[in-house]
């Protein structure tokens, strides 16, 4: 486990988390640096600190291909994310290697729990989706998160602790996505349902979800 303030990217540690369908260019690249990590959790004081991508060379870490410096570091766990930036979505050949600020974000992986139901959150990271949605089976047909814009996430909606089917969909041309069975961590834990890849892609490519475990504010992690 290591101490820095630096919040250095693990694109190693990636690939561990989330699977080998999630390819080295893949265009939202995802690490979770929050409390109830295995491995590989970096502790950070509050403050700025400095993100660096390298290229993932055969399964080791390969040359540097892009610093930002002065990422705020809020308290509570991050989750540090590496997607295409806002201003290229149109313009595929620019997705990677990321070359613009935004092209690195940290969302934060806590929040202030205010009552004892599972709950979970949208985030879209899908470039090609404009405004996406997510219903839930338990809840009916009716979207539980709506019009949610690239880049950016959903309120915590409350769901039932059980197995259900989550679909997400592409609000503005009605389109199911894809989806997945989750059973939601129980309360105070919450799940943020994050939506990467390219609507329009396939194979490695393509659009899935991927659901991340956050911890409540307060909880059993103090960097």
């Amino acid at each position: 486990m290591a101490t820095s303030q630096t919040g250095e990217w693990k694109q190693q540690a990636v690939r561990r988390r989330l699977g080998p369908s999630i390819c080295d260019a893949c265009f939202s690249l995802i690490t979770a640096l929050w409390c109830r990590a295995y491995r590989r959790v970096n502790l950070f004081k509050p403050g700025t600190g400095t993100i660096q991508v390298y290229e993932n060379t055969g399964g080791t870490r390969g040359a540097q291909i892009y610093q930002l410096k002065g990422i705020p570091l809020t308290p509570g766990p991050l989750v540090v994310v590496i997607k295409v930036a806002a201003s290229v979505t149109a313009n595929a050949s620019a997705y990677w290697p990321p070359s613009l600020p935004d092209s690195i974000e940290t969302i934060a992986a806590s929040y202030v729990d205010t009552d004892p139901t599972s709950k979970v959150r949208l985030f879209n990271l899908a470039p090609d989706v404009k405004a996406a949605g997510m219903s839930c089976s338990a809840n009916g047909t009716k979207e539980i998160a709506s019009n949610i814009p690239f880049s950016l996430g959903s309120d915590w909606q409350p769901v039932p602790t059980q197995s259900a089917t989550y679909t997400f969909t592409d609000d503005i041309a009605k389109k199911t996505l894809t989806s997945k069975t989750l059973t939601p961590a129980a309360a105070p834990i919450g799940n943020t349902n994050v939506l990467v890849g390219l609507a329009s892609g396939s194979g490695e490519f393509g659009i899935q979800a991927i659901s991340l475990v956050d911890a409540p504010e307060g909880g059993t992690c103090h960097p």
